[in-house]
């Protein structure tokens, strides 16, 4: 069930990247985001906490900031990266990754990072993400 679940969140991810892509979505120089290249498995591996690099010009609201990862053995849902702020300056986040089926363990996973922003004086999206293979240490 829980792979299910997962599968369908992704296509839903998926399917979203690609609907705001056809929907004026762009990959823009007004966002940056960069996943790190390590992780650590955390909580006996029942979480991956990830370093996620977030800037943004001024004036853009976030309509969507999320992580994901994967690893043999172990999927995660979606985490989200709190308190995005656009400001021009690059921010560094902790993200917490929940896995839904299994446990993370060190070795390496693959983690994505999406951010969506909106542009309110010309109501038009841009985004940025970012996605790479990390190396996980922590749990075993």
């Amino acid at each position: 069930m829980k792979r299910i679940v997962f599968m369908v969140t992704v296509a839903l991810v998926v399917a979203l990247i690609l609907v705001g892509g056809m929907a004026s979505a762009q990959e823009s120089e007004a966002v940056s985001v960069q996943v790190g290249p390590t992780a650590q498995a955390i909580a006996g591996g029942q979480t991956l906490l990830v370093t996620v690099e977030v800037a943004c010009e001024p004036g853009f609201e976030v309509l969507e900031a999320h992580v994901s990862a994967q690893q043999e053995g172990a999927t995660s849902s979606l985490a989200g990266i709190g308190s995005v702020v656009c400001d021009g300056k690059p921010h560094v986040h902790k993200v917490r990754v929940n896995a839904l089926d299994g446990q993370f363990s060190r070795g390496t996973a693959f983690v994505s990072a999406f951010v969506l922003l909106l542009d309110p004086a010309t109501q038009t999206t841009v985004q940025g993400q970012d996605a790479r293979t990390v190396s996980v240490v922590g749990a075993r």
